[in-house]
């Protein structure tokens, strides 16, 4: 089963934690899945405030390392109808399309209320994560995104 990467695991979970926001990735892979999520979702998704997070976590001397994706966006509102979720639903599988496993990307959160959406990807492709660890930073400790708390 998946473990969700949530803000009180980071220190105990994930050995090494990477952040890019999809304007600093521009011209890759993700981005081009982004513009895709920014056309199928135009409220209001942006560069801006969708964001990747990408997990290392395990010793390899112990057991296989586990890498993971979370896809993240501030400001999104969608999900309240069947077309948006249909739409939703064919985005998880264009963002499986970036992993080992095609069907390993799945919903984590979306929150209507707070215009938030949270989709977290399985053992992303080795070019994904090395388009995050090249253009992105790496996080030395937990830092949410706007509109998110430390006891979600």
């Amino acid at each position: 089963m998946q473990k969700h990467f949530q803000h009180g695991d980071f220190a105990r979970m994930a050995a090494r934690c990477w952040h890019a926001a999809l304007e600093d990735l521009e011209g890759g892979r993700l981005w081009t899945v982004f513009t895709e999520f920014a056309r199928r979702f135009p409220d209001h998704p942006s560069p801006a405030n969708t964001h990747v997070y990408l997990t290392f976590q395990g010793e390899p001397e112990l057991s296989p390392p586990m890498w993971g994706l979370s896809w993240r966006c501030s400001h999104f509102e969608h999900g309240g109808d069947r077309d948006d979720l249909l739409q939703l639903v064919e985005f998880l599988d264009l963002l499986g399309s970036l992993g080992v496993w095609p069907d390993a990307a799945s919903l984590d959160l979306i929150d209507l209320t707070g215009e938030r959406i949270r989709l977290e990807l399985l053992d992303p492709a080795p070019d994904v994560r090395d388009e995050v660890i090249s253009r992105g930073r790496e996080l030395r400790e937990w830092q949410p995104m706007e509109g998110e708390g430390a006891a979600e």
